[in-house]
């Protein structure tokens, strides 16, 4: 028969070795996320950006757009709200 005091431990045992695991776990991600933001980027692809940003990574397309009289032609925007400033 287990006391209550050994059930609440164990009960903490175990908490904690899922928190430490869930940590590795979110830490690998992020590595591998890492890895292939780097990889993406040092293979040059014209008109697309790769950022990582916390635990994922942005693709956005860069293409050029003409704008109104007066302003610079042939500019370079993003084309997702994430490149674009609105995120």
């Amino acid at each position: 028969m287990v006391t209550l005091a050994e059930a609440i431990t164990a009960e903490h045992s175990t908490r904690n070795r899922n928190r430490e695991n869930a940590l590795k776990r979110q830490q690998v991600g992020r590595a591998l996320l890492q890895a292939l933001a780097q990889r993406l980027n040092a293979d040059l692809l014209p008109a697309w950006s790769f950022t990582l940003d916390d635990h994922q990574i942005h693709i956005c397309r860069i293409k050029k757009v003409v704008l109104s009289a007066g302003s610079p032609r042939g500019r370079s925007i993003g084309s997702c709200d994430w490149c674009s400033g609105r995120k």
